[in-house]
């Protein structure tokens, strides 16, 4: 017979895989109506460096028509909604103010990220919140990280697709560090393992439910 605990750690996971996957078809949708409307690879003014205006400039322009928008976050509820950890349970808190913040139609919360490292590798990327209510949000089960790439065909939604290896995902998914494998995010890792089974969280999955 399956106990209360399990039970409640397989809704859990449910609610991960269905979140996660219908946030994707979402972001990847609104992309692409933004090419449409904007041209395949279009270019933002990055500019230099992070910061959340030009977060938010960058997505009310090439995002935000294309979404089904529940409400903005002020700036205060934006970095209170970054904040996340490891599934340690001394793991430090991350924290980032570079975001603008979006609750979507199904339960999940976006921050949008838009820059660069002062060169010429500019970024988007997109970490979603699947549980913003929560208070202590654990990354690989709480959040996710996804990230917009400029392909040869124009954008597409991407996570840590470049690294073959699963070990390699399974192990920088709970990592300490909420920077690993070269300034990614855990997030990110973890996001890839579940996309590579078919969006299902697999058996040998690193975070406990």
């Amino acid at each position: 017979a399956m106990t209360i605990p399990n039970l409640i750690a397989k809704n859990q996971k449910r609610l991960v895989e269905t979140r996660l996957k219908s946030t994707y078809s979402i972001l990847s949708n609104a992309v692409r109506l933004s090419e449409e409307e904007n041209g395949s690879g279009f270019s933002p003014d990055f500019g230099s460096g992070w910061n959340k205006e030009k977060s938010k400039r960058i997505f009310e322009q090439y995002f935000r028509p294309y979404l089904k928008i529940n409400f903005q976050y002020s700036d205060a509820e934006c970095v209170k909604l970054s904040e996340s950890y490891s599934s340690s349970a001394t793991s430090q808190k991350y924290t980032d103010s570079n975001g603008a913040c979006y609750a979507l139609m199904n339960g999940v919360s976006i921050i949008f990220f838009a820059g660069n490292n002062f060169d010429s590798n500019n970024k988007m990327i997109v970490r979603a919140v699947i549980n913003p209510t929560k208070k202590r949000k654990v990354e690989g089960k709480d959040v996710f990280s996804l990230v917009y790439v400029n392909g040869e065909n124009g954008y597409y939604l991407g996570t840590y697709d470049l690294v073959s290896d699963k070990s390699t995902l399974v192990k920088y998914c709970d990592n300490e560090s909420s920077r690993v494998g070269g300034g990614w995010t855990r997030a990110g890792f973890c996001t890839e393992l579940i996309k590579r089974s078919g969006w299902i969280i697999p058996p040998n999955y690193p975070i406990k439910f």
